[in-house]
């Protein structure tokens, strides 16, 4: 695919081009967002700061949004089950997640008692609120209403229809809730994936979008909702917002790091990772705390600096691994 350098606009088909680069962006960004929920030591505003990072995970809902399109368009054209392609994406999904938090169950390393019935929830991906793994139950919840939301969004101008179901989302999940309150922070991070799939047609035609409208739009947008939340006591998500412009920001950077090939293949390994990573991360470091981390009487994890770098480490290696045998099972 032949694209034009250009700061006036972004071709989309740059989304679809360096998909794998920006689920490693996304990754890493993830990992690098937990280290104050893993009490990281650092000043607060850079607490704040990395906090933010946490749009990762709708750039990730982007791109899913954007490949369930092309998947599910596929299997229409194949005709074959709703049923056949809903098990394959459930078990691309669940397979690595099992074999992570198996392991982890079977261990206990905080000794705590079994709720059966808690542990199945968890285990099968739809255990909101019992699990830390909401984004895998989304993304699960959003296969379950493809085929709306393949009817709703399809033909042209579906972008408006995008922008209407986008705002059923915030409404439903706005406070006080309706819904609840894991649910609520679940749905109202659904309008990425729901622009992802709307785009995807136009990313597979590699049209191009003004810079404006593609980031500086929603960053004024942002800037808007965050005085409205900060000033009245909104309570606008703003995710979203962060996560499709920083988005598009690092696509036009990898179109000019083009020729940077080791830094792109890192991340594109860590796109292979992602799923992986991010439960490894919600998991294996987790499980990390219970250690003692002391070595001939000496502690070793000031600031808990060991058990956020040693562990992050630790989780691309397990990561790398889970990945193969996914592969090898799921074949």
């Amino acid at each position: 695919m032949k694209i034009k350098t250009n700061l006036s606009y972004i071709n989309l088909g740059l989304l679809s081009s360096y998909r794998a680069e920006l689920m490693g962006i996304a990754a890493l960004l993830i990992i690098i967002c937990h280290a104050p929920v893993y009490e990281v030591s650092m000043p607060g505003s850079l607490a704040k700061i990395l906090g933010t990072l946490g749009c990762g995970v709708d750039i990730f809902l982007f791109l899913s949004g954007m490949g369930m399109y092309n998947s599910y368009s596929n299997h229409l054209k194949k005709g074959s089950s709703l049923l056949q392609w809903w098990s394959k994406r459930y078990l691309r999904i669940i397979v690595p997640c099992l074999l992570i938090i198996i392991p982890i169950k079977c261990w206990n390393p905080n000794h705590t008692s079994v709720d059966w019935g808690n542990l199945l929830l968890e285990l099968s991906g739809f255990g909101l609120g019992i699990s830390p793994l909401w984004f895998v139950t989304s993304i699960l919840f959003l296969y379950l209403i493809t085929p709306i939301i393949s009817f709703v969004l399809r033909g042209k101008h579906c972008i408006w229809r995008c922008v209407g179901l986008s705002l059923f989302c915030f409404v439903i999940a706005y406070p006080p809730h309706s819904l609840n309150e894991s649910l609520a922070f679940m749905v109202q991070r659904w309008p990425s994936y729901l622009l992802g799939w709307a785009l995807a047609n136009s990313i597979k035609e590699n049209k191009d979008v003004s810079i404006w409208l593609a980031v500086v739009s929603p960053l004024v947008a942002y800037v808007l909702l965050y005085f409205l939340n900060h000033r009245y006591g909104f309570h606008f998500s703003l995710f979203w917002l962060q996560g499709i412009s920083l988005m598009m920001i690092c696509a036009k950077l990898l179109e000019y790091m083009a020729t940077q090939r080791r830094l792109l293949a890192f991340f594109a390994f860590m796109g292979v990772l992602s799923l992986e990573s991010y439960v490894t991360n919600e998991y294996v470091i987790r499980s990390l705390y219970y250690f003692s981390w002391e070595v001939a009487g000496v502690f070793i994890n000031p600031g808990n600096y060991t058990l956020y770098i040693g562990g992050t480490f630790l989780c691309i290696g397990v990561s790398y691994m889970v990945n193969k045998v996914a592969k090898a099972i799921l074949k």
